[in-house]
């Protein structure tokens, strides 16, 4: 299953690097509030991390803003990066 994740996390982080999408501020500091949230109820950022096979450190990353989150990190909190289409 970690193997599934980590392939398609790399996957969302290439599409997203091919298309020059970044998370908006604002919501990139509310995965991180949800990721504070999260730790905070499971004892600590590590206790987390581990129980959803996550790297501490890059929880530790992402908590502080450094990397972005992946499809992982962001499907241990409920969430998902959606992208659409505005206008042309």
């Amino acid at each position: 299953m970690l193997c599934g994740r980590i392939a398609r996390a790399s996957w969302s982080r290439y599409i997203a690097g091919m298309a020059g999408l970044t998370l908006p501020s604002e919501q990139a500091q509310a995965v991180r509030d949800a990721l504070r949230i999260a730790a905070s109820d499971a004892g600590s950022l590590r206790a987390w991390a581990t129980a959803h096979d996550i790297a501490p450190a890059y929880a530790w990353q992402v908590a502080t803003g450094r990397r972005p989150p992946s499809d992982a990190i962001l499907d241990a909190l409920g969430l998902e990066l959606a992208v659409r289409k505005l206008s042309d």
